[in-house]
C-alpha cells in the first residue's frame, strides 16, 4: 500500500532487491528469455514490455507489464512431497486458490478450474474473470522439488494471447 510511510518503504527494499535480480537475468533476457533458474522462462513477448514490481508479490517473483497486460513467474521450494503426486499437489494449491477467491466473493461461474500442458509439463489451471474488468489465470506446474506459478493478467481480450506465449514456450531450467 503505497499510501503508509511503510508501504512505500516496504516498496522501495522489494524494488531494491528485485533490480539485483534482473540484473543477474540480464543474460537471459539478451538471449530472449524471461524470467531464471529459479521461476522458470517464457519466450521474452513481442513488443514494448518492462520490468515491473508489485511490491506485494514475494521477492522472488519476476514480472513483465505493459499497460495492465502482466505475466508473472514464481516458484516455491518443497521439502518433501508427502507421497503425493505432481498432479495431486498442483490440484490441491488451485483448489485452495478457488476457495479463497470464492470466499472473497467471486461467483462460481466467474472461476473455472482446468488441467493445462504446458510447453509438456503438465499442471493445473484457475482463471480468475472479472477482477475489475481484468482476467487472471494462474497456472501451478510441479517438476521436481518445485511449485512454479506462471500466471497472467490483463485485459479479457488479451489472455488468450497471451497464455498460447506461456503454453508454448515456458521451461522450468532455460
Amino acid at each position: 500500500d503505497l499510501s503508509t510511510e511503510e508501504g512505500i518503504k516496504k516498496a522501495i527494499e522489494t524494488g531494491a532487491k528485485k533490480d539485483e535480480l534482473y540484473k543477474a537475468a540480464k543474460v537471459y533476457f539478451d538471449r530472449g528469455r524471461f524470467g531464471n533458474k529459479y521461476v522458470g522462462f517464457i519466450a521474452y513477448p513481442k513488443g514494448n514490455w518492462i520490468l515491473f514490481n508489485d511490491p506485494d508479490t514475494s521477492l522472488t517473483a519476476f514480472q513483465i507489464a505493459r499497460g495492465t497486460d502482466i505475466y508473472t513467474l514464481d516458484a516455491l521450494m518443497m521439502e518433501r512431497k508427502q507421497r503425493k503426486t505432481d498432479s495431486q499437489i498442483a490440484a490441491e494449491i488451485i483448489n485452495n486458490l478457488y476457495i479463497g477467491y470464492k470466499e472473497a466473493g467471486h461467483t462460481e461461474s466467474g472461476l473455472v478450474r482446468k488441467s493445462v500442458v504446458i510447453n509438456g509439463y503438465k499442471g493445473e489451471q484457475l482463471t480468475v474473470k472479472n477482477i475489475s474488468g481484468k482476467s487472471l489465470v494462474i497456472n501451478v506446474v510441479v517438476s521436481g522439488n518445485k511449485i512454479y506459478f506462471i500466471s497472467v493478467e490483463g485485459v479479457p481480450s488479451h489472455i488468450g494471447e497471451m497464455m498460447k506465449w506461456v503454453i508454448n514456450s515456458w521451461n522450468p531450467d532455460k
